[in-house]
């Protein structure tokens, strides 16, 4: 067995310098416009600009003639290689429980343009300005056709179709929950609050646009695609076995750093194919860029539902039943991402409340707008806010007051665990206590105060709370597996080919910090590979909030397992039975002596056969894979305070403050890892107002382009994206489990991947330098600017690096941590919620 080792500069829970960082700041990073080949051409997607069009023609001849192209390609070609189309949803249901429609997504359409930025034709040049300028001379014959854009618009009688085989723009109906329950409460209820609220769509903008470069090997037959993706190996699979038919080991797919994501680059997108399928027609690399305009209608947008709530209550406020119809847009297309938001993740909807009887039933539409799919939460954000805004309504029909009404309603401690009334088991939880360390922070007693103080300056002034709780780690169904492999060289250095991908989270640092503590070797002797799926068989990607609890799980078994061929090789060089052997510290010891030999001069040895034990194969490899038992529900308090100037309408948030609930060790973990260097203190409210700027929009600045018609070009960019100073900095607390809940996560104390996971976002979330756990993280209340905070320059990666990204005169997205999507879900829904407050209570409520 191994014992636990000590490490005092690099273990679990240190606070150390992330190794990714220096080829990071220094320029070194590889993002997918840095990829350049030799002989690489260069690919310019002609796409529509009708939301709704038949396409009469295409007329590619001048475009062939111009200088520099070395061809131009249509749909028409792409059959006639036999190439497949895009994958679809085939899982799905109409309402009479007949098969949805499965679209047909070709990677360049042939006969019909179904929304604005519909791909038609592909121009390849020897130059980019070339295939820029070539792009413009194909001439397409459009036929606009009546198009419909609005969720609701679709679902109207008389719409224009999207789909001739579904006249009705039905996609698929899905239900979960306890339907006839539900009806009959609601029915017989003292009162029952009505909500019809829209959740409007979202359009991502990452740090860099998306990417691909595609390259075909005539020599082997085997394509390799450089893209900045999350889950490689679940790209390799759905382009081999889907599009291109070909076996799995004809297709290597390679991601450097994703330069930002959260969900919209996991998809399977036509350019991937075009270019792959291009650089074998032509015999050379082919690589294509996004620019944000061509992005804006083209990467998988967000949102974008419109749904109405039921919450029937007795006499006494407490909850009986919620019921939500929610109608999803999924865009032009059905993929296999689009229900994702309205199936996966709606067990949120029941928060932290004892409802018991629930019913949810979600409708997918078809729209010509751009396909939506999981992004920033993938449901989560819209379940928060159905129940949370819903107990607002209610509590302001019923004259209650809402922390009060929630309080009534709130799952008890000594409940757990709790089966809610949708999905969702909770394993446990203190709600109440968050809710009410929440409420001290943000000093709930002296609201009324400061409101009266905000209406002698003319301005609105409004108090939110958001309770959300998630899934992580998940989808709750059907766990996803990781898989790691873990290689100990000769010379005791090691190698980790990890399938859990990063985004910006420093999971390279933390798989580092797992192996450093485990096996004691000291970090510049360990090197971390990942984004390759030859380098692996199977990878679970990046998502769901499972890198660190599912892949760093992966990562600790493979440690486990070397540590175990270890002793054995041990045991033959010190001459004792493996059972008396021992690892600390990077060495095998026998036990009660000083009898040892190092983890280095193990590793030699097991590449030489005469000093292995009997039946022992030479070399220092292991593989593990992990799939975990049950997932994990992160969840707390949010408060927001916002004002509203009444006569600009100018809104600002003045108050945010956080209430979370962890796992004991895991914030412990947190707590120390949070202090990290003074540099990094120092900056911690910069990364705070980052992470929330990802939030705002969703409440108060969003994107849609349905507004604009549904053949209108882009126009996202005319205004600037909400930056990281627009709003104040966090106030943020964090609370353990009681001795109870700590006792049903022994297991998950005994593991470190879900405290790492969790660590670093919190060390971001948390206060300054310094906290012990427990203490309280306060910033100032006003929303002064950082020095520095504007002073902002383009990295060489984004856009393509040279002229595009000056071109485009909008603000760029922060590069933020997948770990710390529950606090900007969790900040969405409480601002949302305290805007809808303070924007539609009448004046004299103020």
């Amino acid at each position: 067995m191994a014992n636990p080792v000590t490490v005092e500069k690099f273990g679990v829970g240190q606070s150390v310098r992330r190794i990714e960082d220096p080829r990071l700041l220094q320029g070194f990073g590889r993002y997918a416009d840095d990829v350049s080949l030799p002989h690489q051409a260069y690919a310019v997607v002609v796409r529509s600009p009708h939301a709704h069009a038949a396409i009469r023609s295409i007329d590619p001849s001048a475009a062939r003639a111009a200088a520099g192209v070395l061809a131009v390609f249509t749909g028409a070609d792409l059959a006639a290689d036999g190439i497949g189309d895009l994958p679809t949803d085939r899982s799905r249901k109409r309402r009479d429980g007949s098969p949805a429609y499965a679209t047909p997504r070709p990677a360049l359409v042939r006969d019909r343009a179904r929304h604005v930025g519909d791909p038609v034709a592909l121009v390849v040049a020897r130059t980019m300005e070339q295939a820029v300028d070539a792009a413009e001379l194909v001439a397409v014959d459009y036929q606009p056709l009546p198009a419909v854009a609005a969720t609701a618009d679709a679902m109207r009688a008389g719409a224009p179709a999207v789909w001739a085989e579904a006249p009705d723009n039905i996609a698929f109906v899905w239900e979960a929950g306890k339907k006839d329950e539900t009806v009959r409460a609601i029915a017989g209820a003292a009162h029952v609050t009505k909500l019809d609220y829209v959740v409007t769509r979202v359009a991502a903008a990452p740090m860099e646009p998306r990417g691909a470069v595609g390259e075909w090997d005539r020599r082997t037959g085997r394509y390799t695609l450089h893209t900045g993706i999350q889950a490689p190996h679940g790209l390799r699979t759905l382009l081999a076995d889907q599009v291109f038919k070909i076996p799995q080991s004809h297709l290597r797919v390679v991601t450097g750093e994703v330069g930002g994501s959260f969900g919209m680059k996991s998809g399977v997108y036509p350019e991937v194919v075009l270019v792959l399928w291009a650089a074998k027609r032509l015999g050379r690399p082919v690589k294509w860029t996004s620019d944000r305009r061509e992005g804006f209608v083209t990467d998988e947008h967000g949102r974008d539902n419109v749904s109405t709530a039921e919450l029937a209550l007795d006499a006494n406020g407490k909850f009986l039943a919620l019921r939500v119809a929610i109608s999803l847009n999924v865009g032009a297309y059905l993929t296999p991402r689009s229900a994702g938001p309205g199936t996966n993740n709606v067990g949120g909807i029941a928060g932290i409340y004892t409802t018991p009887a629930i019913h949810v039933q979600t409708t997918g539409v078809f729209s010509n707008t751009t396909p939506t799919g999981p992004y920033r939460g993938a449901g989560r954000p819209e379940a928060t806010y159905a129940i949370e805004r819903v107990i607002d309504v209610a509590a302001m029909e019923l004259k209650i007051d809402p922390i009060e009404l929630r309080r009534r309603n709130l799952i008890p401690a000594s409940a757990m665990p709790f089966k809610t009334g949708l999905v969702f088991t909770y394993d446990c939880g203190e709600f109440a206590r968050g809710m009410d360390m929440a409420l001290s922070l943000a000093d709930r007693a002296g609201f009324e105060k400061r409101r009266s103080e905000a209406r002698k300056q003319g301005k609105l002034r409004g108090l939110g709370i958001a309770n959300p709780i998630e899934v992580a780690g998940g989808p709750y169904t059907a766990m996803n597996p990781d898989t790691a492999e873990l290689r100990v060289n000769a010379d005791g250095s090691v190698s980790l080919f990890a399938g859990s991908t990063s985004m910006g989270q420093g999971n390279e640092t933390a798989f580092a910090q797992i192996i450093c503590e485990k096996l004691g070797v000291p970090p510049e002797r360990i090197q971390v590979f990942w984004g390759d799926s030859d380098l692996l068989g199977a990878g679970r990607g990046n998502g769901g909030s499972g890198a660190l609890t599912v892949g760093g799980s992966a990562v600790t078994r493979a440690t486990e397992k070397v540590i175990e061929r270890g002793r054995k090789i041990a045991a033959r060089l010190l001459e004792a039975a493996p059972e008396d052997v021992v690892h600390q510290d990077g060495k095998f010891t026998v036990k009660g002596t000083d009898k040892g030999v190092t983890f280095a001069n193990v590793a030699r040895a097991a590449y030489v056969p005469r000093q292995l034990p009997k039946g022992m194969e030479p070399g220092f490899s292991e593989e593990a894979s992990f799939t975990p038992s049950a997932v994990t529900f992160p969840n707390g308090s949010q408060i927001c305070e916002i004002e509203i100037d009444e006569e600009t309408g100018a809104v600002r948030v003045v108050r945010h403050t956080v209430g979370r609930h962890v796992p004991q060790r895991i914030a412990d973990l947190r707590d120390r890892d949070r202090r990290g260097d003074r540099g990094r203190a120092r900056r911690a409210p910069h990364r705070r107002r980052r992470r929330r700027a990802h939030g705002e929009p969703d409440a108060r600045e969003r994107t849609d382009p349905r507004r604009r018609g549904p053949g209108a070009r882009s126009g996202a960019l005319r205004g600037a994206h909400v930056r990281a100073d627009d709003g104040p900095a966090a106030r943020g607390l964090v609370h353990g489990l009681r001795d109870a809940a700590r006792r049903r996560h022994a297991r998950l104390r005994r593991r470190f991947p879900r405290g790492a996971d969790r660590g670093q976002s919190a060390r971001r979330q948390g206060g300054g330098r310094g906290r012990d756990r427990g203490r309280i993280a306060r910033a100032p209340e006003c929303g002064q600017r950082c020095p520095g905070a504007a002073r902002r320059t383009a990295p060489r990666h984004a856009g393509d690096g040279r002229a595009r990204l000056a071109r485009d005169p909008g603000r760029e997205s922060s590069p933020l941590s997948g770990r710390e999507v529950w606090w900007r879900r969790s900040f969405e829904a409480a601002v949302c919620s305290t805007f809808a407050l303070t924007a539609r209570m009448p004046p004299t409520s103020w």
